[in-house]
């Protein structure tokens, strides 16, 4: 049960799976992983996921824990992280700062959201997850050449704080 006692394990991101949620998963049984947490419907664009819908933001008192939702009305279709608990082997987690992300991903590089600009976003294709920050024009994490939005860039601000992880699937 993921808010209530937990084990390090039920934080690991791995292919198509967020600890003990996994995709395709019944939607209720997903809930049911969550005691002790509220769920709150939310716009999955305020999350950066292209074409919008409906979600279920889970928290625990104030903090975001996750984000679910179903493109078949019973079962699981997308994940994203938000608590630092959640991390991928490697070690790449929510709130971690790029200066760190850069340590583990040397070679990493970072584009602009072609939909929501405000975001941008580091496709880690061997932890196959999107590793997801929120920006704005004055305050991008790439250092951009051009202000052409399908430009990557290893150059980065290294203080930025990644806001969250996408589970890519298997």
């Amino acid at each position: 049960m993921i808010c209530s006692n937990h084990q390090k394990d039920d934080y690991l991101i791995s292919g198509d799976s967020a600890g003990l949620l996994k995709m395709g998963m019944d939607v209720d049984k997903a809930k049911s992983l969550f005691t002790n947490c509220t769920f709150e419907e939310v716009d999955l664009a305020n999350f950066g996921v292209d074409g919008g819908g409906t979600g279920f933001l889970v928290k625990k008192q104030n903090e975001w824990i996750v984000v679910f939702w179903a493109n078949d009305p019973k079962k699981v279709a997308g994940i994203i992280c938000l608590s630092s608990k959640y991390h991928t082997k490697k070690g790449i987690r929510p709130k971690m700062i790029v200066k760190e992300l850069k340590k583990i991903f040397p070679n990493a590089t970072i584009q602009i959201n072609l939909i929501f600009s405000n975001y941008e976003f580091i496709i880690l294709k061997k932890e196959k997850v999107s590793v997801d920050f929120i920006s704005s024009e004055s305050n991008r994490v790439g250092k951009y050449k051009n202000i052409d939005p399908e430009e990557s860039t290893s150059e980065m601000r290294l203080d930025a704080r990644i806001f969250s992880i996408g589970l890519m699937g298997d």
